[in-house]
């Protein structure tokens, strides 16, 4: 029997008692990012249209 603090009072000690094992849920269960790439060409653009100027005031 069991106490509220899960001892057994058998004299097992904690390690040889069965461990359970907690699986992971499986991979399609993971929530995913989905990637913008209408976004990140947008902001490309800007970021190379920034470089040129600063070429062409710093060149």
């Amino acid at each position: 029997m069991i106490d509220s603090c899960g001892n057994s009072w058998t004299g097992e000690t904690p390690e040889a008692k069965p461990r359970r094992l907690t699986a992971s849920p499986a991979e399609s269960e993971h929530p995913v990012a989905e990637i913008n790439y209408y976004f990140l060409l947008c902001n490309s653009n800007k970021l190379y249209e920034k470089s040129l100027t600063k070429r062409v005031i710093y060149g």
